[in-house]
C-alpha cells in the first residue's frame, strides 16, 4: 500500500519505474509508494520497465484512487538499468538495526556512488575510501569506511556486523542496503571492536 514520502517543501530520493501518464509521470517504487510529477519533457525509457533514481522536492501529498500520492516538482530521474537486470531486495527500513552474523565481505577501492535515503536527503558527510559489499545469501549490503590501514581486497575472514540502515544503492545490478556502522568485529578476534576502522564513518 501507497504511503506519502518525506515532508511538503522537503526533497525526497527514491529508486523505482518511471511511466508516463496524461500530464506527467508515474513512479512506482520498490515498497509500492506512488510518486507524480508533473512535466512536458520526455524521459527516455518511462516505459515502466527501467528503474531509476529519483530526485526530487516534495509540492504535495495526495490521496488520489484510493492511494497516498507523493507530488514531486523539480525532479531528476537518472536511469539504472532494465528492471529485469535489477535483482535482490532491499532490507528494512531507513533506522532498523541489522545484525550480520558470520558473513564474508568483499573490499573495493572504487567509490561509492552517492546514495540518498527515502524522505529527507542524506548522503555520505564525505567520499569513502572504501566500502565493504557484504552477502549474506539473500541481501547485498553495503558499508562505507575510511581506513589509513592497506586493505586486504581478498579478505577470507568472516565478519559480524553490527550497524543501522541508512540508505539504499544499486551494487553491481543488485539492490543494496546501505549501513551506517556501529561494530565490526573480524571473527576469531577476542577484544570486541578490535578491528573498528579510523575514520569509519559515524551517524
Amino acid at each position: 500500500m501507497s504511503k506519502f514520502l518525506g515532508k511538503v517543501g522537503g526533497f525526497v530520493a527514491d529508486y523505482g519505474v518511471v511511466s508516463k501518464v496524461d500530464g506527467g509521470y508515474v513512479i512506482d517504487d520498490y515498497d509500492d509508494n506512488v510518486l507524480f510529477f508533473c512535466s512536458d519533457e520526455s524521459i527516455e525509457c518511462a516505459d515502466g520497465q527501467h528503474y531509476f533514481l529519483i530526485e526530487g522536492k516534495v509540492c504535495d501529498h495526495m490521496h488520489k484512487d484510493g492511494q497516498d500520492v507523493t507530488i514531486l516538482g523539480d525532479c531528476d530521474c537518472t536511469l539504472v538499468d532494465r528492471l529485469d537486470r535489477i535483482s535482490g531486495a532491499y532490507f528494512g527500513r531507513v533506522g532498523d538495526e541489522v545484525e550480520l552474523d558470520n558473513v564474508c565481505v568483499s573490499f573495493r577501492r572504487s567509490k561509492l556512488q552517492e546514495w540518498k535515503v527515502t524522505g529527507e536527503f542524506s548522503k555520505l558527510k564525505k567520499e569513502a575510501d572504501y566500502r565493504m559489499v557484504i552477502e549474506d545469501g539473500v541481501h547485498t549490503f553495503v558499508l562505507p569506511y575510511n581506513s589509513n590501514k592497506k586493505v586486504s581486497f581478498n579478505d577470507k575472514y568472516k565478519y559480524n556486523v553490527y550497524a543501522k540502515v541508512a540508505g539504499y544503492a544499486i551494487e553491481d545490478g543488485k539492490r543494496a542496503t546501505v549501513l551506517s556502522p556501529k561494530n565490526v568485529l573480524k571473527k576469531g578476534d577476542i577484544r570486541l571492536g578490535q578491528h573498528w576502522w579510523p575514520g569509519i564513518f559515524r551517524r
